[in-house]
């Protein structure tokens, strides 16, 4: 058996999209202050990860919301409402095994003691070990669920106090920075684990829990950095002196054969001959691994980009919480694409927004839409929608039922999900804009027996509606509104 074929006992599931975060300059402007909930909130779009999801609000200077008391609860509430009311975000909470198995945050409030009673039916965690919240329930789920979620910062403000003065009554305003100072450190980032090396002038950060390729290369871009480039065998060596862990087979670093042709470069583009590539004795000898590593003999070894190591994050000292552009990612990587689209040229861009990429604008309708191909389960789906600034597909009446299958189906014999749910297990059916069956399309499949499990749309391959338990896997239609209803929309469909 070939040694690196035995890394498949150490896949981990694979997050189905792992979003590329790419953090402005100035993070802090993001986060207002709301006095109501004694400090900032900020609803992050971008879907990943329980882990990668705290990372981010950690890098931030923040930490992973919770709804700890009734301001916080009411205003995640509101804050989901906007975007769409079933869409679940992770909270800061996750399964502690004990004596008692129960729900804490990371700062060690049980979920007993937030103010969640009254969205709490029945928690399974054989479901999962993470929570998760939409604007009427808490659920468990997969901490590798990709979902959307949001960071909280306590105090974030510089705030007027005011001071008794000895003598007369005299009071004056004094500004106290209530918050403990968030020091940003010689790397650029509030990050303490990056160690700036002298002798490279470069920043590193070691993860020590596993990851895919992947899942590794989008976690160093949302800390503002990048998989670890190794650019001479000087810089490899301080690397593997002082990141590599002895019991360790390999660690990822940001060299990939994407184009599976044997032409290796780097995240930002350098071909492998300019950098270090003292490769081991099986180089090249199975065409189907693409992903480099580091190894224990500080040489460069290629792995099943599916396989999971640990990793190591570079950041340049001089840039705060940036990372490298788009293009330093390969185009072929598509699950380290960004979710949220950047600026298109193209006329479907403007009306359809700058998340508007691979939307078709259709006129008659005054709405874009765009056909996911890849199967995912409806929460997925809705949150892929979210993390677009769109929503599931709600179909309003027949001729929008006939636009999406005609133009927006997969073309066989299978179903695709859209915007409405069984919310309560009842029969009662709702879009995630909150109308009613009544008021939309409501034409169902002949043959249809309801079922209290089946509790999410689709429409069928005849144009009709179905309903599946949401759990299955379909593909998807994404809608967001036209922008601009009287501008050119040239590969609109015809209808």
């Amino acid at each position: 058996m070939h040694r690196r074929k035995m890394v498949v006992s150490m896949l981990t599931i694979p997050v189905f999209c792992v979003a590329v975060l790419f953090i402005t300059t100035d993070v802090q402007s993001r986060y207002v202050f709301e006095s109501s909930i004694r400090g900032s909130i900020e609803t992050n779009k971008i879907i990943s990860s329980f882990e990668d999801a705290a990372s981010q609000c950690k890098t931030e200077g923040a930490v992973l919301a919770a709804p700890v008391n009734e301001q916080l609860r009411d205003k995640m509430i509101a804050l989901i409402g906007v975007k769409n009311h079933s869409t679940p975000y992770f909270i800061n909470a996750k399964l502690v095994h004990s004596h008692k198995p129960q729900f804490v945050s990371s700062e060690g409030v049980s979920l007993d003691d937030m103010s969640v009673s009254d969205m709490i039916e029945e928690l399974d965690p054989r479901d999962g070990e993470c929570l998760a919240m939409d604007s009427r329930t808490i659920r468990v789920v997969s901490c590798s669920a990709p979902l959307p979620y949001m960071c909280y910062k306590e105090n974030d403000i510089t705030t007027p106090v005011t001071v008794p003065v000895a003598g007369p009554t005299v009071t004056e305003q004094v500004n106290i920075q209530t918050s403990t100072e968030r020091v940003v450190t010689d790397c650029g980032t509030n990050d303490t684990e990056y160690e700036l090396l002298e002798s490279t002038g470069s920043c590193y950060k070691h993860h020590r829990l596993d990851k895919t390729w992947d899942e590794a290369n989008s976690i160093c871009t949302a800390e503002g950095g990048y998989l670890v480039i190794l650019n001479d065998e000087n810089e490899a060596i301080a690397v593997y002196r002082r990141f590599f862990l002895a019991n360790r087979y390999a660690t990822f670093i940001g060299l990939r054969d994407f184009n599976n042709t044997e032409t290796w470069t780097s995240v930002h583009g350098d071909d492998v001959n300019s950098l270090f590539h003292v490769w081991d004795d099986d180089h090249n000898s199975d065409k189907s691994l693409n992903c480099a590593s580091l190894d224990y003999t500080c040489k460069l070894a290629e792995f099943d980009c599916e396989a999971a190591f640990t990793f190591v994050c570079e950041k340049d000292p001089r840039t705060r919480n940036t990372g490298p552009e788009p293009s330093s990612v390969s185009p072929e990587s598509a699950s380290v694409r960004t979710l949220i689209a950047t600026n298109s040229s193209t006329a479907e861009s403007t009306v359809c927004g700058t998340t508007g990429e691979g939307y078709k604008p259709v006129e008659s309708t005054g709405s874009c839409y765009k056909l996911h191909r890849d199967e995912k389960t409806w929460d997925e789906a809705n949150a892929i929608c979210t993390a677009e600034d769109g929503h599931l597909v709600v179909i309003n009446d027949e001729t929008e039922a006939g636009i999406i299958h005609e133009h927006f189906f997969p073309k066989r014999e299978s179903d695709t999900y859209i915007g409405l749910q069984d919310y309560e297990g009842n029969n009662v059916w709702t879009s995630v804009l909150g109308d009613s069956i009544d008021s939309i399309y409501n034409v169902w499949y002949d043959r249809r027996v309801y079922h209290h499990e089946a509790t999410c749309a689709t429409l069928d391959y005849e144009g009709k509606l179905n309903d599946y338990p949401c759990s299955t896997a379909w593909t998807f239609v994404c809608e967001k509104k036209l922008q601009n209803k009287n501008a050119t929309k040239p590969g609109s469909a015809t209808v």
